[in-house]
């Protein structure tokens, strides 16, 4: 918008099937979402939500990482919001006279991943603490 933020609205995520689940029924609290802004320009992020679960009587992960190599322009700040229904991403745009204008706004899709299995290819050291 006009006063330099833009909001990502998660309301539900895909399967290994192909299908999509909703947020609601993930159960995720705020310690299980983490964000980053990465980037020399500041212009990339990553969000990381992962949780424990007991299956099959083993403790494992579900992982979902998603990653936007280049944001149209500056991000000051990113914060996450995780609702009952939903995950909300708010960027915060660096207001500088260059960029006062507002971010465009993009159709939301759903993408389906070609692969069935994928591996945690994050690198958790961006999550810890400076």
């Amino acid at each position: 918008n006009d006063d330099g933020t833009a909001r990502i609205i998660v309301d539900s995520l895909p399967t290994k099937s192909g299908t999509s689940m909703n947020w609601a029924s993930l159960d995720l609290s705020k310690e299980d979402v983490k964000s980053k802004i990465l980037g020399t320009w500041q212009n990339s992020l990553i969000v990381q939500i992962r949780k424990k679960v007991l299956e099959s009587n083993r403790l494992e992960y579900i992982r979902y990482h998603l990653y936007i190599p280049r944001l149209y322009g500056v991000v000051d700040d990113v914060k996450v919001i995780v609702k009952a229904k939903k995950l909300i991403i708010k960027l915060y745009k660096k207001k500088e006279e260059s960029n006062l204008k507002a971010w465009p706004q993009l159709p939301s899709k759903f993408v389906k991943s070609s692969l069935s299995t994928r591996e945690d290819c994050i690198k958790q050291d961006l999550f810890q603490s400076d």
